[in-house]
């Protein structure tokens, strides 16, 4: 019997710094889990959750838990950076077996700027097993520089990398999803660098919204205005490859009583196993 499909969901829930009216955890907290409830997902990739946020979360789903990317991890995160990227399932259709965080320099194993990059940056990964089916799925949630074009570009090289280092198959990769906040629009060279690989990936909003009239430049990002900001396109994506198939790809445009959870939307996708 052929495993049920299973959702995804990246959302970029914006970092408690931001004080700017309107963007206060204190005010966004409950939207954000009332968001993430309302979407279901049973994989979460989260952008820009400080370890306080990221509590908040984990008290509030309980029908979801946090990948360890802590302790025990394989490439340990210093204590005096947050990497701000981290992980959610659902333990009834995943199976956590490990993970941890590499980060986008030129030592993996250390927060750095390197190649001009505003901030550090880094991918949170965790291996999981679906026990819906026992096959095993590598899952990723990055973010991408905000400034630096060619620090995106040597992130995507660290993030493909990895997967050809240590989660390629003996018959050519294995099914992994990558998501997140890429701060680069999905018709330039970071996206088309993804999709040429190795191993090379698919954009899920891509295969789902295909023929005349496809909405390929619906953005996410739209500043608390519940709007999409053309000038910035289509940053948050949900990528994969190997043995996996989208069945469809949305934008979740949640809003409470006129209220936003994030300056982005999140975006949600479901897959089948192929």
């Amino acid at each position: 019997m052929a495993a049920p499909p299973f959702t995804v969901l990246t959302f970029n829930i914006l970092g408690a710094w931001d004080q700017r009216e309107g963007a206060g955890w204190a005010r966004r907290g409950d939207l954000v889990l009332r968001t993430i409830r309302g979407a279901g997902a049973d994989l979460i990739g989260i952008q820009e959750g400080t370890e306080g946020q990221l509590e908040y979360l984990e008290a509030g789903l309980p029908g979801l838990r946090r990948a360890p990317l802590r302790d025990p991890v394989e490439s340990a995160v210093p204590a005096a950076e947050d990497p701000l990227n981290a992980i959610f399932y659902r333990p009834d259709r995943f199976r956590f077996e490990k993970g941890g965080v590499f980060w986008l320099g030129e030592d993996p194993s250390r927060p750095a700027q390197d190649w001009d990059a505003a901030f550090p940056r880094c991918a949170a990964w965790a291996r999981l097993v679906d026990v819906a089916c026992g096959e095993p799925l590598v899952f990723i949630s990055t973010h991408l520089d905000n400034w630096s074009a060619r620090a995106r570009m040597e992130g995507v090289s660290l993030i493909l990398h990895f997967l050809r280092q240590h989660h390629g198959e003996e018959n050519g990769p294995g099914p992994a999803i990558v998501v997140g906040d890429f701060n680069s629009d999905a018709s330039l060279e970071v996206h088309r660098r993804f999709l040429d690989g190795p191993p090379a990936f698919r954009d899920a909003w891509e295969e789902t919204h295909r023929g005349p009239g496809a909405p390929y430049s619906d953005g996410t990002f739209h500043d608390f205005s519940g709007k999409p900001l053309p000038q910035v396109g289509r940053i948050d994506w949900v990528l994969y490859t190997g043995p996996l198939g989208p069945r469809e790809t949305r934008i979740v445009d949640a809003s409470f009583e006129g209220l936003y959870p994030s300056d982005h939307f999140p975006l949600l996708a479901s897959f089948d196993r192929l």
